[in-house]
């Protein structure tokens, strides 16, 4: 599995990658552009040519937005959220 995910618009699917720089998708070649964070779901494009620092969503700001949340304390943020 790809440390980042990008969505394709062309094709309307999502794909793993490793590679820092926006290349083209391996299902149907369309240049990629959108990054979303693992943490919030949020999905946005950014200015850059290389993926940001953190996620863009104003309440979220995750360095960790590539990343998916470890199962290890999912029992404490189901007890947080009740």
């Amino acid at each position: 599995m790809g440390k980042y995910k990008r969505y394709c618009k062309n094709c309307g699917r999502w794909f793993d990658s490793d590679d820092t720089e926006f290349k083209a998708c391996p299902i149907c070649g369309g240049f990629v552009r959108a990054v979303k964070c693992n943490r919030c779901n949020y999905e946005w494009t950014p200015h850059k040519g290389t993926y940001p620092k953190t996620c863009a969503n104003l309440s979220c700001k995750s360095p960790y937005y590539n990343q998916e949340r470890s199962e290890k304390f999912e029992h404490l943020r189901k007890e947080r959220k009740q």
